[in-house]
């Protein structure tokens, strides 16, 4: 293959890989609209789930500390007051606890679970917007470097060079598409809990 051919193959390799990468970008890229789009309303589930767990927890325990009783306190040598017991620590706030617990171990770690599956979708969206702009960079230097140094300027770029520049591309490429399987699968579970718990 000749020099003129393999700036050529460069050229129709690197040059689409641009404009598929930066396609890629507007529609994956942008997280604020990827975002909106794949969490929409989960936040809003969680905020429900934490309320509903909050309120099940006050109910629980308001009758303990409307009523928490009273211990007599001497004041000077002849007269008794009666003073409120702190029920933290008592045994009918450790049963109110266990008992909260135990009712509500399903919403807890589901609570846990969707959280967990929200940050890590958005971990691994935040790795493919990045991936994808350091292709974007990559691609445009290969192509802009090609095109005018090698067709405009008519400066031989080296062969092996040429030829070293499809690595990082290679591995570019690959890099985009490892996120996408685990934007899956945490979607997944982030629907699972929404179809769960949101209103209809």
């Amino acid at each position: 293959m000749t020099h003129a051919e393999l700036v050529n193959v460069a050229l129709s390799i690197h040059a689409p890989l641009l404009l598929a990468a930066i396609a890629a970008y507007f529609k994956y890229g942008d997280r604020t609209e990827l975002l909106s789009k794949s969490l929409q309303g989960t936040d809003a589930v969680l905020s429900r789930m934490r309320r509903e767990i909050a309120d099940e927890l006050g109910d629980g325990l308001r009758s303990i500390f409307e009523n928490p009783g009273t211990v007599p306190t001497m004041i000077g040598t002849e007269t008794y007051t009666e003073r409120p017991v702190n029920p933290v620590g008592s045994e009918s706030y450790r049963s109110t606890i266990r008992d909260f617990v135990e009712d509500n171990a399903n919403t807890l770690v589901d609570c846990r679970v969707l959280r967990a599956a929200r940050d890590s979708w958005c971990f691994w969206a935040r790795v493919l917007s990045w991936t994808i702009l350091g292709l974007i960079f990559w691609q445009a230097i290969v192509t802009g470097s090609l095109a005018l140094f090698d067709k405009v300027l008519e400066v031989t770029v080296p062969d092996h060079l040429i030829k070293l520049s499809a690595i990082p591309t290679v591995v570019g490429v690959v890099m985009s598409l490892v996120p996408l399987p685990f934007l899956l699968k945490w979607h997944d579970v982030i629907n699972n809990h929404r179809m769960r718990y949101d209103a209809p």
